[in-house]
């Protein structure tokens, strides 16, 4: 047999596990110190146990003989198991192998797991009818089961009527008829007691009781004063003064049990029905004893769980402030740390917000040098589209003046050619290269022009709106420049015009390539004719130079302006931005602070409305504790201190008072019928005498023998005159003609032979006892004491 020993703090946590499991929370200290052990016994990444984990568990539970089935039941076919459904699992299991109430396992469960090992039964097995009348034969306590018996616990158990059951089942279905069993015999036992059946006289119930308040009492139940003094003087008890009621009370009952041996069946009937009548008040009474125990075993355990409930209930209530409390803190540093980074991400956005600034600042700046620098671009531009114009406008004298040439040329070729076609061949061919030079030239000039004029309509249209070269890259510009550069050094001559690179404003053509000599010569003849040309480009960069000074002049005060024009546009942007920002940072600031205010109103209106509800719940749930609890007190005391005139009270005196008017009742109708009967008899008797006429002297004989049995003094039996009043009714009832006639008979031998008088005698006696009371006609009926018996029961109960 085998015994698990539990602690007294983990005895005391299972049995309030199980005892309030439907209120079990994770804040319960008990559900707390499991989880601790749960936590400790090797749980994996996920805090889940796996078998050996719950091994482990067990042993440190001191449940190492249970492991195996606590397992089972807790994975439920799984691989790991979480804390949760392994305390719902767990809770729900321990009833039915450990005695939380005294922390020691079920030894008759223990003893059917060894007998089903050592049979070869599997743990956890479910076993069929003839292994479980098997398992029964095995084990000691079950061995007095018959078959009829396990057939009916098997049926029981068997709910789903799948042929098999678990051992628990079988045992749960075992204890349930045990205990119906123990019940049914304890109301079934007889309470009869022989102590003091005077207890009415003897309230302090200490054995003595007043000898006048007997015969009184006795008097009052239909005793006569003097039947109870003789009956004090054969129990030898005083007359006077205080009697022993133990004492007087076994006489009594000895006498009754030696008068109930003599006495006929209905009035063993009617002892034996009274016997049962005070029996059964009496366990009336001792199970309104024990069920007043087991309610005031009950109420100990209401209050020790409304002590566990009120303890549960502050712990909760605790809990929940401290939980509340938490709550509040979290939010306050979650507000500040908001409110932190609400400053941080303000000083932040005024860093970028100036970092911003300055950026446009400098952006301002380039912008303005950009300006500065385009306005030069345009002044030089507009000076290039002037010289371009005068260029152009010279070229054009140039032109007319060159076709005014060719004209000439023309006309003297053409009277050279008249006068001298032979003779100037050389020149004339000469004059055809010239004047095929001079178109070309012509040519490249109307070309240069074309491009001229769509350049300036270009730069008109570029002037109103972004400028060209805002557009070039570093190096385009640079190469530009450049060549600027060496054009203004240097100046245009055909050599140059036609050897160096095209202008960018010129789109790209291939050209032949002339020779040195050719190029020299070209060079030559269009130095002569542009030489004023040239005189006056040198008048006209004089002029410029002399006007550049004024130009910048005018430069200077206008970047002065736009200096202090930038000065106060900064001024300005740093005076707007800081009010915005101060603008901001005060909104933003209020709006915190409405914020603030708003969710500690919330958070006070919410802890408030919370408080409120559970103070609600909490006066709810101990008015309705304490309803119950009142209610409960009040019933079982009115069931303990019942007062004597009380209902029930007053229901069985009043049953008693109908019994004694029954009993009384159907004494006087037996007397009455006996005195009927003696009537009769008598009449009888006189009828005979008066027919049969005997001797004088028999005649004197018998009547003197009648009268001698008529005056004879009663026997002791006499003492019982009320049950043999009845009993001799009763009996007479039913024989009385039989008696008449064989009295009949009698008399008609006594009238023929005179000498069977000691017959007669004998005879007459036998009638004698019949009438008083004897047992020779045992088996007379009680029909109407029975049926009026019955229903006296049937009122009783």
């Amino acid at each position: 047999m085998h015994f698990v020993v539990l602690t007294d703090g983990l005895r005391y946590g299972l049995l309030h596990m199980t005892s309030i499991s439907q209120t079990l929370g994770d804040n319960n200290a008990h559900v707390q110190e499991l989880k601790r052990l749960f936590l400790s016994s090797n749980v994996d990444e996920n805090q889940c146990l796996n078998s050996d984990g719950l091994f482990l568990l067990c042993e440190k539970l001191k449940l190492s003989a249970f492991a195996t089935n606590i397992t089972e039941r807790v994975l439920c076919g799984s691989d790991v198991v979480d804390f949760y459904d392994f305390k719902e699992r767990f809770v729900s299991y321990l009833p039915e192998i450990i005695d939380v109430s005294s922390g020691a396992a079920d030894p008759l469960l223990t003893r059917a797991q060894d007998t089903a090992r050592s049979l070869g039964y599997g743990d956890g097995q479910r076993l069929t009818r003839y292994e479980t009348r098997l398992l029964c034969e095995n084990i000691s306590e079950l061995v007095q089961l018959s078959i009829i018996d396990i057939n009916n616990l098997f049926e029981r158990a068997d709910v789903e009527r799948s042929g098999r059951i678990s051992l628990q089942q079988f045992l749960a279905q075992y204890r349930l008829q045990k205990r119906l069993s123990a019940e049914v015999h304890f109301i079934s036992d007889s309470f009869i007691s022989s102590l003091n059946l005077f207890e009415a006289l003897d309230p302090s119930n200490c054995g003595t009781i007043d000898s006048h308040d007997l015969l009184e009492y006795w008097n009052k139940a239909g005793l006569r004063i003097d039947e109870g003094v003789t009956v004090l003087k054969e129990s030898g008890q005083p007359m006077n003064g205080s009697l022993d009621a133990v004492y007087l009370s076994g006489f009594l009952e000895r006498e009754l049990s030696r008068s109930t041996s003599e006495a006929p069946v209905s009035v063993k009937a009617a002892i034996i029905s009274l016997h049962c009548c005070i029996d059964n008040l009496r366990c009336m009474v001792r199970e309104g004893e024990s069920r007043a125990e087991h309610l005031q075993k009950q109420l100990q355990l209401g209050n020790q769980r409304r002590t566990l409930l009120i303890e549960e209930l502050e712990n909760n209530q605790i809990s929940i402030e401290q939980g509340y409390e938490a709550r509040l803190r979290e939010t306050e540093e979650r507000y500040r740390t908001r409110c932190l980074q609400m400053e941080d991400k303000f000083r932040f956005d005024k860093r970028e917000i100036q970092h911003e600034v300055e950026q446009l600042e400098e952006e301002l700046s380039r912008l303005r040098q950009s300006e500065t620098s385009t306005r030069n671009k345009v002044v030089l531009l507009e000076r290039q589209n002037s010289r371009l114009v005068e260029e152009n406008r010279e070229q054009s004298e140039a032109l007319n003046q060159m076709e005014q040439l060719n004209r000439q040329l023309r006309t003297e070729l053409s009277k050279a050619m008249q006068l001298r076609p032979v003779e100037e061949n050389t020149q004339l061919i000469l004059y055809k290269q010239k004047l095929e030079i001079v178109v070309a030239h012509n040519k490249r000039l109307r070309e240069k022009i074309q491009d001229l004029t769509a350049s300036q309509k270009k730069r008109s249209k570029s002037s109103d709106g972004e400028p060209l070269t805002m557009k070039w890259s570093g190096a385009f510009r640079s190469q530009v420049m450049l060549i600027r550069k060496r054009r203004l050094a240097k100046g245009d001559t055909l050599s140059e015009m036609d050897s160096e690179p095209e202008s960018i404003f010129v789109r790209h053509r291939r050209r032949k390539l002339l020779k040195r000599k050719e190029r020299k010569k070209r060079h030559e003849r269009i130095a002569s004719r542009l030489f004023v040309d040239d005189s006056d480009e040198l008048d006209s960069s004089k002029t410029v130079r002399n006007n550049s000074g004024s130009i910048g002049d005018e430069l200077s005060r206008i970047c002065n302006e736009h200096k202090q024009e930038l000065i106060a546009v900064r001024q300005t942007a740093a005076k707007t931005l800081a009010e915005a920002l101060n603008d901001q940072q005060k909104q933003m600031t209020l709006q915190l602070e409405r914020e603030r205010r708003h969710w500690e109103v919330r958070l006070v209106t919410e802890k408030n409305q919370l408080e409120k509800s559970f103070a609600e719940e909490k006066m709810k749930l101990m008015n309705r504790l304490q309803e119950e609890f009142d209610a409960e007190l009040q019933r079982i005391s009115s069931i303990v201190n019942r007062p004597e005139n009380s209902n029930m009270a007053e229901h069985y005196k009043q049953q008693i008072k109908t019994l004694e008017s029954s009993l009384e009742t159907q004494k006087k109708n037996y007397e009455k019928r006996l005195a009927e009967l003696r009537d009769r008899f008598k009449s009888c008797l006189h009828s005979h005498n008066n027919i049969y006429a005997p001797n004088e002297n028999r005649t004197t004989n018998f009547i003197s023998l009648l009268e001698k049995y008529r005056n004879a003094g009663p026997s002791p039996s006499d003492s019982l005159e009320p049950y043999a009043s009845s009993r001799s009714s009763l009996s007479v009832e039913k024989h009385s003609q039989t008696g008449s006639q064989s009295l009949h008979k009698m008399l008609v031998n006594a009238a023929a032979r005179c000498e069977k008088c000691d017959l007669t005698e004998m005879r007459l006696r036998e009638l004698h006892r019949t009438v008083i009371g004897d047992h020779t006609l045992s088996e007379s009926g009680i029909e109407d004491f029975s049926s009026s018996a019955g229903s006296i029961v049937d009122v009783l109960y």
